[in-house]
Parts: C-alpha cells; sequence; structure tokens
C-alpha cells in the first residue's frame, strides 16, 4: 500500500496513474528516496479521476465544524499542498483552500495566523470573482466578524 501524508492510496489507481504519467512502476531500492513531488503527481492524476483533494477538503471541513480543529487544519495542510504543486499560490481553488485554513484557525482561537491568511489572500480573490459572489462574500464576512471579536477581547 502506497501512502501520502499517512493516507493510503487505492493500489489500482495508484499503478494507473503511474502508467499513464509514464513514471516507474516499481522503484528499486529505498521507496523513501521517491521525492513528495512524484506522489503528488500520482495524486493529481488520481485526483482528477476521483477528485481526492475536494474529499480531503471535504473531510477537513467536517472535522471542523465538530470542534477537531487539528485534524481539519492536518487535512487542510495536506489539500494545499496538492493544490500548490498542481495549480499554483494563486489559483481559485488554491485560495479557496488557504480560506479554509483560515477558517480552521478562526474557530479554533488562532486569531493572528487566520488574520494573517485572510490579509494575504483576500486580495486576490477579490481579483478573481465578483464582489458579489460567495468565494468572496463568505470570507469577507468570516474575517469582519473575526476583527470584531478580536476587538472585544482587548
Amino acid at each position: 500500500m502506497e501512502k501520502l501524508d499517512g493516507k493510503i492510496l487505492n493500489p489500482s489507481a495508484v499503478s494507473k496513474a503511474r502508467y499513464e504519467l509514464g513514471l516507474p512502476n516499481r522503484y528499486r531500492g529505498n521507496r523513501k528516496k521517491l521525492t513528495y513531488e512524484y506522489w503528488v503527481k500520482v495524486v493529481d492524476f488520481v485526483g482528477k479521476k476521483n477528485n481526492v483533494a475536494k474529499s480531503i477538503i471535504n473531510l477537513a471541513s467536517l472535522q471542523r465544524e465538530i470542534g477537531n480543529y487539528a485534524d481539519a487544519e492536518i487535512s487542510c495542510r495536506n489539500t494545499l499542498r496538492i493544490s500548490l504543486l498542481t495549480n499554483g499560490e494563486q489559483h481559485p481553488e488554491t485560495l479557496r483552500n488557504f480560506m479554509h485554513l483560515a477558517w480552521i484557525y478562526r474557530d479554533a482561537e488562532r486569531y493572528e495566523e487566520a488574520k494573517i491568511l485572510y490579509e494575504k489572500y483576500l486580495p486576490f480573490i477579490k481579483e478573481r470573482v465578483d464582489e458579489n459572489q460567495d468565494d468572496y462574500k463568505k470570507p469577507l464576512a468570516r474575517y469582519k466578524e473575526m476583527l470584531e471579536k478580536m476587538n472585544a477581547m482587548k
């Protein structure tokens, strides 16, 4: 069984991805020498077929909703790694994932960390979408609500 960040990958999907991407099917020697980018290529291929990254971010949302912030952060960061390597920092999906991480931090009352993410990535989102779309309105509303809480605590 192959793993990426502790998650078990479907063996048949991994084999198919390796074949389609022209990656070696068997690695002779130490498997730990395989790079993270190698596995991201495999996961990206599988993700295009099975939407793995979307499933992981959905899991992060559920973990956040039940108050399991540590696991939600891990799941969100795993999705971010995949998205950053496959799409880049300013891709809409990556920006959405950064907003999920900020949301997790906000709910965990890690306001300073959330504020950094909101302030860095909200302008990029505003550039790419209409200000009336939920992709901008919801994170902006969460950010403003968090600022109010921070000001009330002072």
